[in-house]
């Protein structure tokens, strides 16, 4: 038997099963606060980097940048602050080639938002998602991104630090689909594993942000603090 309409209205929407979950954050203050992990040599082929992020800050930075150490070093991929509040997806190859997708939203409102890259040498093409839908996409030429430096997130050559929080990090050696990246952000507590190199999540200990995929890339906390999240905060404002 078939519900009346008014009453197929009256339903609730499906929550992410993750939402009853306890959810953790590293919370940095902007001035010396920054995470290290072990070095991850995967930006050579397809790759995502994904990010659950809060901030309103709109400084020039990194949230998150892959093998940049002190100084202008090449190659590398990132995902940068823009002053008007924007992020990008950075990344230079091993020739001085590089994509910059900037996002059409501004993303460093005070609100959290679920960022996510994706790099696809398949079709030539990187694109970024903004809380699960399609934001901008750039054509992509370039080849190998990696060097030996490691993964550092809220951190820009040393000296100057974002204010802000991240709740998860992860980090695949293949490039999502939107369905995967939907999946992502509604279930975050069973995130995709195929092609999972990095989930920095909930094990966060003393100065260590265990890595929970099987590579065991476990971030050190420099400075920042472990702080409880409530689920209402990341439904609001994700609008799930």
């Amino acid at each position: 038997m078939s519900l009346p309409l008014g009453v197929h209205r009256r339903l609730p929407r499906r929550l992410p099963r993750s939402l009853g979950f306890k959810k953790y954050t590293l919370s940095f203050d902007g001035v010396d606060d920054y995470v290290e992990s072990s070095v991850l040599k995967i930006f050579d082929g397809d790759f995502t980097i994904e990010l659950l992020f809060k901030s309103g800050d709109k400084r020039e930075g990194f949230m998150l940048v892959g093998n940049y150490p002190n100084g202008y070093v090449m190659p590398f991929v990132s995902f940068y602050t823009e002053p008007d509040g924007k992020i990008s997806f950075y990344h230079r190859d091993v020739d001085g080639r590089g994509c910059r997708p900037i996002t059409e939203s501004v993303v460093l409102d005070n609100k959290w938002h679920h960022i996510v890259g994706v790099r696809d040498r398949t079709n030539a093409k990187s694109s970024v998602y903004v809380d699960g839908k399609l934001d901008t996409q750039e054509d992509d030429a370039t080849t190998d991104c990696n060097n030996d430096y490691p993964i550092t997130l809220m951190l820009h050559n040393n000296d100057r630090f974002l204010r802000g929080y991240i709740a998860f990090v992860r980090i695949y050696s293949r490039g999502l689909s939107q369905a995967e990246i939907r999946w992502n952000m509604l279930e975050y507590h069973n995130p995709v594993r195929d092609g999972l190199v990095l989930w920095l999540h909930d094990r966060i200990v003393g100065d260590t942000w265990y890595d929970e995929s099987p590579y065991n890339n476990d971030g050190t906390i420099y400075g920042a603090v472990k702080k409880g999240l409530a689920m209402w905060e990341i439904r609001a404002e994700l609008g799930l």
